[in-house]
């Protein structure tokens, strides 16, 4: 009797296995098909360029406080050279430099996830140089080159005693205090910071790499040099310099500011940063 039953329910789970193995194939299928999904959030869109002027104009991007400059430089960081959001964590001080008073260089070797070991083997860091000015002389505002020389000068001695990039800043004084900012900080920049202080509506982190590739993409460039810039997750090529590329990811220029226009190289004679620094 006991055995019978036994055999009865053996027979019965190998049928329940079998009818549930046909059910997750038709499932996969009709998943494949698009059947039954739902979007769990808004299509990524990227920030438009009348956002990104609106930002400028208001004083949430630019070097005029503590804040505003540490702002600035992850909403670059992000546009200019598509790093992902939890990818700002892990810069470091070596990551950018002033190779020139024109030109701006992320270099990806120095990250914190990059060692150089058997498991980066298949990936060539991205070098990637951006000009500010197409015309080096030419005075213009914004200068994303002041801005980050700047930056980088008053988080210099902070960043030889923490391994850190982004450093929180004084709500007073216009300095830097000695504490890495978190992700979770970091993330909120762009929503808190810039999208709510101007009323608009939020667009996560997440959208500053969408909109270095959505523009790289309406700017007809070839497939590589989207790729450079935007590296796809098993795929790093390696950098180049491309005045275009600088031109279609560049802030807005607005060359008939008064009063706010920002000589070229300003921010770096003052301050005392030199080139390579």
């Amino acid at each position: 009797m006991l055995v019978s039953v036994l055999c009865d329910i053996c027979v019965l789970f190998c049928r329940l296995n079998t009818f549930r193995w046909v059910l997750d194939a038709e499932m996969k299928n009709l998943t494949a098909d698009g059947v039954g999904l739902k979007t769990k959030r808004a299509e990524k869109v990227g920030i438009s360029a009348e956002e990104e002027k609106m930002f400028w104009d208001k004083g949430l991007l630019g070097c005029q406080t503590a804040e505003t400059l540490v702002n600035t430089i992850y909403f670059y960081n992000g546009k200019l050279f598509g790093i992902r959001p939890k990818e700002h964590r892990d810069l470091r001080y070596a990551n950018i430099k002033i190779v020139d008073s024109n030109s701006i260089v992320f270099d990806e070797s120095h990250s914190k996830t990059f060692h150089g070991v058997l498991k980066n083997l298949q990936y060539t860091p991205r070098v990637i140089k951006h000009v500010c000015s197409i015309v080096e002389n030419l005075d213009h505002f914004p200068c994303i080159v002041n801005c980050y020389s700047l930056y980088l000068d008053k988080i210099r001695s902070l960043a030889k005693e923490i391994d850190a990039f982004y450093f929180k800043p004084h709500p007073n004084e216009f300095i830097h205090m000695k504490v890495p900012i978190g992700i979770h900080t970091l993330n909120m920049i762009l929503p808190d910071k810039s999208y709510v202080k101007a009323g608009l509506p939020r667009k996560m982190s997440h959208n500053l790499r969408v909109t270095c590739a959505t523009r790289l993409k309406r700017g007809s460039l070839e497939r590589e040099q989207v790729i450079n810039q935007i590296p796809c997750l098993n795929t790093r090529s390696p950098g180049f310099s491309n005045n275009r590329v600088s031109k279609i990811l560049g802030p807005p220029e607005n060359r008939e500011t008064t009063g706010q226009n920002i000589k070229h190289r300003g921010y770096g004679k003052q301050f005392g940063v030199t080139p390579g620094s």
